[in-house]
């Protein structure tokens, strides 16, 4: 027996392997909530972690 696993087009599409994640994720009833609270916070975090680009004006 095959297993299809079903698939949304994704909120967020920059990257390949995010948009992957979240073709998947978007099954979920509330997986947008969580994407806007949760994931935006992570990468934006990361990004003033990693680089002063964002804090240079």
């Amino acid at each position: 027996m095959k297993k299809i696993l079903p698939v949304k087009y994704p909120v967020i599409t920059g990257h390949p392997s995010t948009a992957g994640l979240f073709s998947i994720l978007g099954n979920h009833e509330n997986i947008n909530d969580w994407i806007y609270s949760n994931y935006i916070q992570i990468i934006i975090y990361i990004l003033l972690q990693t680089s002063n680009t964002l804090l240079s004006g």
